[in-house]
């Protein structure tokens, strides 16, 4: 009894989640000049639209480049204050953690408010390196996540082995342990990449005329121009989520391999 209800539950859960990805697939191919269902016409032309309106491949694009050097900049911070906390007593390493999570904590609404005060004094807001530097900031506990436990695995011989054969720091950590922690480094790229190219309150803060990502223009979509279009700039989301979240499987399953207990 207590199985068949587990399933049964599981089941449940599972529609609730794929029915509205599954009409999202269905109306983007209708032939309506508006979302409707089920689509009186099936057709291409919304895919064609999408593909052939400078609009949304300029979104698209903005997106691409934000959550690309937005996810480097998260990786690279989120490795420094693993290596940082690593080293520094319990008592701090409590601080500087509470401080590292506070982006993620506190509502986007209210780190969003706070960015566009500050970005307004020093000219980012709706600017490309603005949006980066938000996202980096909120994108580097998702890297911290993969990065830190991987190197608190690691054993410190490791280093101080390299260190008496005569090798520096920098030297020590790209032969050392950029090769133990390659895979949880690029796990947690693709986690920031994934976190910032599907992020929007922020975005609705900082962006609006100039820098309009793919998440903004669904959403602007959806306020003055309600068509398929929007459903196909969706699908392109989805269908990058997929991609991403299915790498970090293959990552998460090789990860162990990168370090020693």
């Amino acid at each position: 009894m207590k199985k068949t209800l587990q399933r049964t539950l599981s089941i449940l859960a599972l529609i609730f989640f794929i029915t509205p990805i599954i009409l999202l697939v269905i109306m983007s191919f209708s032939q309506n000049e508006y979302l409707v269902f089920p689509p009186q016409n099936f057709s291409l032309k919304w895919y064609v639209n999408f593909f052939n309106n400078p609009s949304w491949l300029n979104a698209t694009l903005h997106s691409i480049i934000i959550a690309f050097f937005s996810a480097i900049f998260s990786t690279v911070l989120a490795t420094i204050l693993s290596f940082i906390i690593k080293k520094i007593s319990l008592d701090y390493k409590n601080i500087v953690l509470i401080i590292l999570f506070i982006p993620i904590i506190i509502p986007f609404v209210v780190m969003g408010t706070g960015l566009l005060l500050l970005f307004s004094d020093v000219g980012l807001v709706d600017t490309l390196l603005g949006v980066i530097l938000a996202h980096s900031l909120i994108c580097t506990p998702f890297a911290f996540i993969s990065i830190y436990p991987a190197l608190t695995h690691i054993s410190s011989t490791y280093e101080l082995s390299a260190r008496n054969l005569g090798a520096s720091f920098p030297q020590t950590l790209n032969l050392v342990y950029i090769p133990l922690l390659k895979y949880n480094l690029l796990l947690g790229y693709l986690i920031a990449f994934l976190s910032s190219l599907n992020e929007v309150v922020i975005i609705l803060f900082l962006t609006g005329k100039n820098i309009i990502p793919l998440s903004y223009k669904i959403w602007e979509g959806f306020r003055y121009e309600i068509n398929p279009t929007i459903n196909v700039a969706a699908i392109f989301l989805l269908i990058t989520s997929i991609i991403i979240i299915y790498m970090n499987y293959l990552l998460s399953t090789k990860k162990g391999e990168g370090y020693e207990t």
